[in-house]
């Protein structure tokens, strides 16, 4: 239920599903088909900078995440992201437990900024990828939705 309209009852599942039906008929789906063959990684494969960087720029033409107006925005990110690589690829379990248990390195990394902008959009993005889909985005556009679920 929500508060504007205690009579509405708000099915999250659902309209997820409606909206994945959806756009799973436009470019979206192509354009996350795409990043998706950049994220498939043989186990132990050592991904290097340049790989990280190539997904970063892929997903911010992508998503319009912006990343792009800032100089030297996709080195530094990547730079971070390798530094914190076994907290992203240990998603997993985070995502498994309550969430209680954040490291702060991981904390650091999704509240980042580079020049004015954060960065929680487009890393939550590459999380979203690198956990086959599992992990959460947040965006403008998510941060106001959640106004309006309790």
């Amino acid at each position: 239920m929500t508060e504007s309209n205690p009579k509405v009852k708000i099915n999250i599942k659902k309209l997820c599903n409606n909206a994945s039906k959806i756009l799973n008929k436009t470019a979206y789906k192509t354009n996350k088909d795409t990043i998706d063959t950049l994220f498939r990684r043989k186990k132990n494969e050592v991904e290097n900078k340049n790989t990280i960087i190539m997904r970063l720029r892929l997903i911010d033409s992508c998503y319009s995440t912006n990343m792009a107006k800032n100089p030297g925005g996709f080195d530094v990110l990547a730079n971070k992201i390798e530094k914190n690589k076994k907290l992203l690829y240990d998603l997993d379990e985070f995502l498994k437990g309550d969430g209680e248990d954040i490291d702060n390195g991981l904390l650091e990394l999704f509240c980042s900024k580079h020049g004015k902008n954060r960065t929680t959009s487009l890393i939550s993005k590459y999380a979203y990828f690198l956990t086959g889909h599992e992990f959460p985005i947040y965006d403008r556009l998510v941060s106001k939705c959640y106004i309006n679920f309790p």
